[in-house]
């Protein structure tokens, strides 16, 4: 199947939402019967709908950023996880969607992302919250868009992506705030855009993604030895996913290609087996997740495949 967010290029989020919308094999949600663990709960809307979002934890807040709207935004939202509240924070320097973004050392970093009209951006964004400024950092070796960047033991990791040139790529940069430097560690064995990425322990796990066709493949980087070993593949094979590690294990959400997915699977990382949890309520792609003290935080996202923004927030509680 063609790759989204090379079709968009083509014909625009409005015509492309107009298609989608129109065809039931997309849309209609692909579901896991009889799968019940776990709740999910309703929250708080966004103010704007967005899809292709990055979000990160600091402190008792959670920032999203940017994201795919009919206009593009640079819009960022916190969420008060106490309050079950949102509010505008300092807006992006430029629009992005399909970002990378994690939080470090009491900072947000953005990285990469499409700017206008798809094209992959290099810049690295970084927010302090203590300001409610932006400031630029030291631009990423190339460009890339529907990346994934995930901290992970005082290092940023960006994986995967499209580069500028619009090929899809299995390049790991890594980011050291100590010295503000990029270096290149080794490639994934899958190349794949729209990927999700999640630390967990010594390890990161890169799920997901899509080269054209969706993958189902479940790559673990050990950043320690610079080196990749393939793991248990999920058992749906799906990309744009919400992913986030909780406890002893990963939770993978919704997603696309090629349909919309309401699925919601599990992997245990002692076993390196898979099983499934409660469907989403809400299927959506283009989403992030982030791990809260009892929960999963699930905001924003595509409603259909393609392009269909929402300002759905909820939040997935584990069995």
């Amino acid at each position: 199947m063609a790759n989204h967010r090379n079709r968009w290029m083509a014909i625009g989020p409005a015509a492309a939402l107009a298609i989608t919308a129109g065809c039931d094999l997309f849309n209609l949600p692909e579901i896991n019967p009889g799968c019940t663990a776990g709740e999910w709960i309703s929250l708080a809307p966004m103010k704007i709908a967005r899809q292709e979002v990055g979000a990160a934890r600091i402190g008792g807040r959670v920032y999203v950023v940017g994201g795919l709207t009919p206009a593009g935004t640079a819009s960022v939202e916190a969420y008060d996880i106490a309050g079950n509240t949102w509010s505008d924070v300092a807006a992006l320097p430029e629009p992005r969607d399909h970002l990378g973004v994690a939080a470090l050392d009491g900072k947000l970093f953005v990285a990469g992302g499409d700017g206008g009209d798809f094209a992959s951006e290099d810049d690295l964004f970084v927010y302090d919250p203590m300001q409610d400024a932006w400031s630029a950092g030291t631009a990423m070796p190339e460009a890339r868009g529907a990346c994934w960047m995930v901290e992970h033991q005082e290092r940023l990791y960006v994986f995967g992506g499209v580069d500028a040139a619009g090929a899809v790529r299995a390049t790991t940069f890594v980011f050291d705030p100590a010295t503000s430097q990029w270096s290149t560690g080794a490639d994934m064995p899958t190349a794949r855009e729209h990927l999700n990425a999640v630390s967990a322990g010594d390890f990161i796990y890169v799920i997901g993604g899509r080269t054209g066709d969706a993958s189902a493949a479940n790559e673990r980087y050990d950043p320690a030895r610079d080196e990749w070993q393939v793991m248990t593949a999920m058992p749906t094979a799906r990309s744009a996913t919400a992913a986030a590690a909780f406890e002893d294990r990963i939770y993978v959400a919704g997603g696309e290609v090629p349909r919309l997915h309401a699925v919601t699977e599990v992997y245990d990382i002692a076993t390196d087996t898979w099983d499934c949890a409660e469907n989403m309520a809400i299927p959506r792609h283009g989403v992030a997740a982030v791990t809260l003290d009892d929960r999963i935080l699930v905001p924003a996202g595509g409603m259909f495949q393609g392009f269909g923004p929402t300002n759905q927030v909820d939040s997935f509680v584990p069995e």
